[in-house]
């Protein structure tokens, strides 16, 4: 599988999805469902980290398509955070557009370097 989805602190409701080189727009949104049957299972809101540190697909002029395919998959209201582990500076530029263009993002989408340093921005947001 492209992408792994388990819980990474179910007892906070974190979730963390680990990304191979070999991800795809298909799996994210496969991985979104998973996301949503498990935030229906524990009855509450949960935060999501995106390991992306093992190889990102590249991004390319239409992938702003593919991200509005997947909030399409979202349900609408209220929703945890997204931190995506990644050192690759585009990252920072395609988050930044992302939280213009889709508003489901504003407030909601982050970067960190490491996967400790989301678990600990997950922990100081939620503080």
């Amino acid at each position: 599988m492209s992408i792994a989805v388990s819980w990474d602190d179910e007892s906070t409701g974190r979730i963390l999805l680990d990304c191979d080189r070999d991800w795809d727009w298909i799996a994210l949104r496969q991985a979104a469902l998973e996301i949503i049957a498990l935030e229906a299972q524990a009855g509450r809101m949960v935060d999501v980290i995106v390991d992306l540190r093992r190889g990102a697909a590249r991004f390319r002029l239409d992938d702003m398509a593919n991200i509005r395919q997947l909030l399409r998959v979202c349900p609408e209201g209220e929703h945890g955070l997204i931190v995506l582990v990644t050192r690759d500076p585009l990252f920072s530029v395609i988050a930044s557009v992302a939280r213009r263009m889709f508003t489901r993002f504003a407030g909601r989408l982050y970067l960190a370097p490491t996967l400790e340093e989301a678990r600990q921005f997950i922990v100081q947001r939620r503080a």
